[in-house]
């Protein structure tokens, strides 16, 4: 039954009144008034009505108050008007069931005042009966799953469509001072575990309502009835039920622990410099957290992020990718990808970001720490610019060389001389040669990728367990120190030895060696089935080097997939800090 049809009874001695009263309310309001004696009222059983309103001050006898109870069910709206009444009667009446008591001199200039105390409690009538049919239906097709839900340790419930709470678990009353029946029949947000916070009820009667509209809904809360606790809710609606009976299912989590764990990695990673920001794996990709250095270089207040996607922030060319780059993220669980952000005042920042799947709420989220590369993309142009100069200058001095041997050549040596200037043209070309199968990795895109894979490397390995690789025959490894990888040395000095190592003559041993153990930091080593060798060592040149000339394009090849590095050895302490070695797999 609608409000507006309801029949309201009037009960009151004063027919003036009673006469005011009804012709207000007929006149202004949807729903009918009747006007009784208390004794038509008394003797009558043919009267059907939905709630009573009583003159009490017409009458002014406790004595009445309690035949009129006797007469109702005990959850049929009774309100009391009056203006007279002593605290022993208020204990009385409330014993009685009565509902709402009204001030005579509040509503007697004032019938909307009244028609709305009424409204109210109809409505919260046919409210708690509706409910009750339900929970019937309910318990009697779900009795299992009622069972089941009753035992669980967390807050769980059952709500209709207005948010009339249907049925509640042992957990949940746990939390609150009450019985069953005292809440079951009543709309969710004005049960005594929201009665500490009008804003908390407002909040839930609107997540109500976005879970019948869009299907889920969250929220959180610092007190739930007598129990100051962090609870985190979801709203989402019961498969199955019938689509004239929509139910939601509302399950609430103690999330105590953790959020005092979050309060600790919020510290911490509000002391980070790089941006980190954690946003929704599916459309519409919302942010969920942010750290404070993403609201200070990104120029939004935190408030502004937590309403925007994270698509919302890239330039619209990167945007694009979104939903691949969530795809490859679902099924790698870890991505590195280059992005283009642009601030709140239009300034556009290139970012490096690292994207982990990880559980955040009970739901996979992307994790993402975000570098800004503005100075590192300026050195790589620097960088980039002097090797490819670099390069082009000691091509032309070789070729310069080999031209001044070839003159010599012709001129009348010894035989020793001829030798050294054949043995030393031979050098030149190899050198040459080295330097053609090197020259790709000092190009833009070969130099970006592995210069700063292998410094990001670091900095992810460092963090984790050391991890022990085995090969299948040839080992090569590196050894550098904290230093090389603050400074970016290391795959200058990489480069730099290899070229020497390729000169690997016995007339050129000694300078050579010399060389490369002037070259501080870095030192390089070969394990061909099992034996290690040192390269920077002596012995190493006493060799037979057949066979195994191919060492040096072996690792210019590894050194450009420097992906595949791991650290393998517990750092120790070297001239320059910690030391490590790196190994390359065959």
């Amino acid at each position: 039954m609608k409000f507006h049809e309801s029949l309201v009874l009037f009960i009151s001695k004063d027919r003036g009144y009673s006469r005011s009263f009804r012709s207000g309310i007929n006149d202004q309001f949807s729903f009918d008034v009747s006007v009784v004696g208390l004794n038509d009222f008394i003797e009558r059983s043919d009267i059907d009505f939905d709630a009573i309103v009583f003159d009490y001050s017409s009458y002014d006898d406790f004595n009445v108050v309690e035949k009129v109870c006797r007469k109702l069910d005990e959850d049929t709206p009774f309100l009391v008007i009056t203006d007279e009444f002593i605290d022993e009667d208020f204990v009385r009446a409330l014993d009685l069931n009565v509902d709402r008591f009204i001030k005579r001199s509040i509503v007697k200039n004032n019938i909307e005042y009244l028609y709305k105390a009424i409204e109210y409690e109809v409505q919260e009538f046919f409210s708690k009966k509706k409910s009750e049919e339900l929970a019937r239906d309910f318990r009697k097709s779900n009795k299992r799953f009622v069972e089941i839900f009753d035992e669980l340790k967390s807050f769980v419930g059952v709500l209709d469509s207005d948010g009339v709470l249907i049925s509640i678990n042992k957990s949940a009353m746990e939390l609150i001072n009450a019985d069953k029946r005292e809440v079951e029949g009543r709309l969710f947000w004005n049960t005594p575990w929201w009665f500490h916070s009008k804003e908390v009820q407002e909040e839930i009667q609107k997540c109500i309502k976005q879970a019948v509209d869009t299907g889920a809904c969250e929220f959180e809360v610092s007190r739930v009835g007598n129990k100051t606790r962090d609870y985190y809710f979801t709203l989402k609606p019961i498969q199955g039920s019938n689509e004239g009976l929509p139910l939601l299912f509302i399950e609430g989590k103690d999330i105590t622990k953790q959020k005092k764990r979050e309060k600790e990695y919020h510290k911490l990673i509000n002391n980070l410099n790089d941006i980190v920001l954690i946003n929704e794996i599916k459309e519409p990709y919302r942010i969920i957290q942010v750290n404070e250095t993403a609201v200070e270089k990104l120029e939004y207040t935190q408030d502004e992020l937590l309403m925007m996607r994270t698509l919302d922030l890239e330039m619209p060319e990167y945007a694009k990718s979104m939903d691949n780059r969530m795809k490859e993220l679902q099924k790698k669980k870890s991505i590195v990808f280059k992005t283009v952000i642009i601030t709140k005042e239009g300034n556009k920042i290139p970012f490096e970001i690292s994207s982990n799947l990880i559980k955040y709420r009970d739901r996979l989220v992307s994790l993402n720490i975000m570098r800004d590369i503005s100075n590192r993309i300026e050195t790589e142009q620097k960088v980039e610019f002097f090797n490819s100069l670099l390069l082009n200058v000691f091509k032309d001095k070789i070729d310069l060389s080999h031209k001044y041997l070839n003159i010599l050549s012709d001129q009348n040596i010894s035989e020793l001389e001829s030798e050294f200037i054949v043995s030393t043209k031979d050098n030149i070309k190899e050198i040459k040669t080295l330097i053609d199968d090197i020259a790709p990795v000092f190009s833009e895109t070969n130099y970006q990728n592995t210069e700063f894979s292998l410094i990001r490397l670091f900095k992810e390995s460092l963090n984790k367990n050391q991890e022990e690789i085995t090969s299948r025959r040839v080992k090569v490894h590196v050894e550098c120190n904290d230093h090389m990888i603050k400074t970016n040395k290391l795959t200058t000095e990489l480069f730099s030895n290899l070229l020497r190592i390729s000169v690997n003559t016995s007339k050129s041993r000694n300078i050579l060696i010399k060389d490369i153990k002037d070259s501080e930091g870095v030192k390089i080593m070969y394990e061909d089935d099992g034996l290690e060798y040192d390269l920077t060592n002596d012995d190493y040149w006493n060799l037979n080097l057949e066979g195994k000339k191919d060492i040096r394009l072996y690792l210019i090849r590894k050194i450009s997939e420097l992906n595949d590095i791991k650290i393998i050895e517990e750092p120790s302490k070297g001239l320059y800090g910690n030391k490590y070695i790196i190994k390359f797999p065959k």
